[in-house]
């Protein structure tokens, strides 16, 4: 038997045995117990999303803030849950009051989804835990149930969101192949009808996903009034460098008229406006982590 999962995987079939155990094992079962379909919500129209390897987390601790950051990136596969679990377990007891959940993710599988929400229900029970999907980051299909657990969501004007219905996936190639209505809607009324979702918005788009992709930008989701953002992470965000001046910059007259330099040339009038204050980001995840700079606004 293991001679025929060697000549299948190929030369390389212990590294690529590896890889394709990471995605729940799927691969495995296919060859073992003959499974055709594994149910997943992929993030990129189920092009061979599912057999994609698992994602990766970065865990930064901020005494000072008596905060953790978790930064997640890639796919919704094991050893996601775990991984959220094991974190939340070496820093509930360090002075910690706070966890934050940064996502970066065109979703995964179903049932990673599911346990890692159910970790993520356990770290609520005693200490505050906030979701972010920042600038430039992307949060789709089971991504969403996710960022939907945070008592308080952040989301980026400039955020990208994929909506759809669950998909079952071949495990061999990766591709959806059958859509799952009844999964579909289970999911919308466990995880976005009971964390505050609009229920109109909710509505319309269980009517438009049928079938169908739906892309909304951050913009989008505080615009619509969907409900699955509570603060917005503006678009600016201060570079933090200093403007180099000319050699000789112009000068302006005590009237505003344009005033001729040394060499006889008019100096391009300067408009002095007056900037309003900047409202900063409140401190979610300092520097060097998505999200430390830049403006807020409630929804």
């Amino acid at each position: 038997m293991m001679m025929r999962l060697k000549e299948r995987l190929g030369r390389n079939w212990g590294r690529n045995w590896d890889r394709s155990l990471k995605p729940a094992g799927v691969f495995l079962c296919a060859l073992l117990a003959g499974a055709a379909i594994t149910t997943v919500a992929t993030g990129f129209a189920g092009e061979a999303q599912a057999k994609r390897k698992a994602g990766k987390l970065t865990v930064r601790h901020v005494p000072k803030k008596r905060m953790v950051v978790l930064y997640w990136k890639g796919t919704v596969a094991r050893p996601m849950a775990n991984e959220i679990r094991d974190a939340f377990e070496l820093y509930r007891n360090n002075d910690v009051q706070r966890f934050v959940l940064s996502l970066s993710s065109g979703g995964g599988y179903v049932s990673e989804g599911v346990r890692v929400i159910e970790v993520m229900r356990k770290i609520k029970q005693g200490f505050r835990l906030d979701t972010v999907v920042d600038r430039g980051n992307m949060c789709g299909s089971m991504c969403i149930p996710i960022y939907l657990q945070g008592q308080t969501r952040y989301a980026a004007h400039a955020s990208t969101w994929l909506f759809h219905e669950i998909g079952r996936a071949d495990s061999k190639t990766g591709r959806v192949t059958v859509i799952d209505p009844q999964r579909t809607d289970e999911i919308f009324d466990r995880y976005y009808a009971t964390t505050g979702v609009t229920k109109a918005w909710l509505d319309d788009l269980k009517r438009r996903i049928k079938g169908n992709d739906i892309w909304l930008t951050g913009r989008e989701l505080f615009a619509k009034r969907t409900g699955i953002a509570h603060r917005a992470i503006g678009s600016f965000r201060d570079r933090g460098i200093r403007r180099r001046l000319s050699r000789r910059p112009p000068t302006i007259s005590d009237d505003g008229s344009d005033e001729a330099d040394d060499d006889g040339v008019t100096a391009p009038r300067r408009t002095v406006r007056n900037r309003p204050p900047r409202r900063a980001l409140p401190d979610l995840i300092p520097g060097g982590v998505p999200g430390d700079n830049g403006t807020s606004e409630a929804n």
